[in-house]
């Protein structure tokens, strides 16, 4: 308050006539300078002063994740045909080498595949042998062209079909070696081994011994667990400063104290309509495997960094009346 005007000190126009101008609806607060009597008073009000201070300075969004196993790491196998479960070679919790057989399966239509395949094979290895006589006898004028062409025609045509069974075989999930192993002994089997795509470890597992497998029931899940996903829920108050390739950091419920650095790899371009969250995804290493599938925790991301920032303490920055 004034003491000479008994008005407030931002309304006295008397000590400050700068006042006395100003337009209705403007705020002058800015103008008005408040001066205490004495250090002392200073003090007895909790007035302190500090230096400004040039520091780095991070501007960061928090948002709730959820662990997930990485999509583009982790494989459901099935048998492409079905069958009968015979032997599981891995259990839940096994690691897993690139290529290493996983389960096999018994299967009446990849042994007639197989037989067709033969079939075929030994068709087009006559149909080749024919071709190489007419050639022979053509070349003593000992036969027609006709009768040449023709033979030449059926060796393509027995090459094509072969090659038609060979590409069925691998429709069916048998390797290449294996379709070499059977043009070579001529052995049909009806059991199929199913393989690691990649190393990992199982992380799921259905069905048993002795049942039905088929192609739409996944029996093993391998995922990599060096590496996995956070699954993340924006606010729509938080979407304009979030961008991909952002540095984030994670924080399980169940580790508090331990950070999961990561970075920001995907932003939705849909808001869910129930929640009126953005989804969004960080990808984060996980090389002593602590993260587990659908563990929650929060997620810092720095959406803004500064090397040098001038800054204040939060206590100094105050509601002037504007």
């Amino acid at each position: 308050m004034c003491k000479e005007h008994g008005v407030p000190e931002s309304e006295c126009t008397i000590c400050h006539p700068e006042l006395a101008g100003a337009a209705p609806g403007v705020c002058e607060t800015e103008k008005v300078k408040i001066k205490l009597a004495t250090p002392e008073v200073a003090r007895d009000v909790g007035v302190e002063t500090v230096e400004v201070q040039g520091k780095p300075l991070e501007e960061t969004l928090t948002a709730n994740g959820r662990v997930a196993f990485d999509a583009a790491r982790t494989a459901r196998l099935a048998p492409r045909i079905p069958g009968v479960i015979r032997e599981f070679l891995k259990d839940l919790g096994q690691d897993v080498a690139a290529v290493e057989p996983l389960f096999v399966i018994d299967s009446v239509e990849l042994g007639e595949a197989q037989s067709e395949f033969l079939q075929a094979a030994a068709a087009a290895e006559l149909a080749s042998r024919n071709a190489g006589r007419e050639k022979a006898l053509s070349e003593r004028s000992a036969t027609s062209e006709r009768e040449l062409f023709t033979a030449q025609a059926e060796q393509e045509a027995a090459q094509a079909r072969l090659s038609r069974s060979a590409d069925r075989l691998r429709t069916l999930g048998l390797p290449d070696q294996e379709i070499e192993r059977l043009g070579k002994e001529r052995k049909v089997s009806s059991t199929l081994t199913v393989s690691a795509p990649f190393a990992g470890t199982v992380v799921e597992r259905a069905g048993a011994v002795g049942e039905l497998a088929d192609p739409s029931r996944p029996l093993l899940t391998v995922t990599d667990l060096s590496r996995v996903w956070i699954l993340l829920d924006l606010f729509e108050s938080q979407v304009a400063k979030a961008e991909v390739g952002q540095k984030a950091v994670f924080r399980a419920d169940a580790y508090p104290d331990r950070p999961f650095p990561g970075t920001l790899v995907w932003i939705s371009e849909r808001v869910d309509p129930e929640t009126r969250t953005l989804p969004a995804r960080m990808e984060v290493k996980n090389a002593k495997r602590l993260l587990k599938a659908d563990l929650f925790g929060k997620a810092v991301i720095t959406v803004r960094e500064e090397a040098a920032a001038v800054t204040v303490p939060k206590a100094a920055v105050q509601w002037e009346g504007c």
